[in-house]
């Protein structure tokens, strides 16, 4: 058996957030998530965090982190 580094839940979760599934926000309340690291290709997940109040404090053309207001 190979490694896992992170459980399948935890990848199940990864998913439902960045895709924007109806819990998402309660998924990043219950990790206590305050900081994320958005890839500049990820326009849809950087949006939606915004629409909900999350506050970029840094961009390039990499990506975004994003804080939790």
């Amino acid at each position: 058996m190979g490694w896992l580094v992170f459980p399948p839940q935890v990848w199940g979760d990864y998913e439902a957030v960045t895709q924007g599934r109806a819990d998402w926000q309660d998924i990043l309340a219950g990790w206590e998530v305050d900081l994320i690291v958005v890839a500049a290709r990820d326009t849809d997940f950087r949006q939606r965090l915004l629409d909900v109040g999350w506050e970029e404090t840094f961009s390039d053309f990499d990506g975004s982190v994003l804080r939790r207001p």
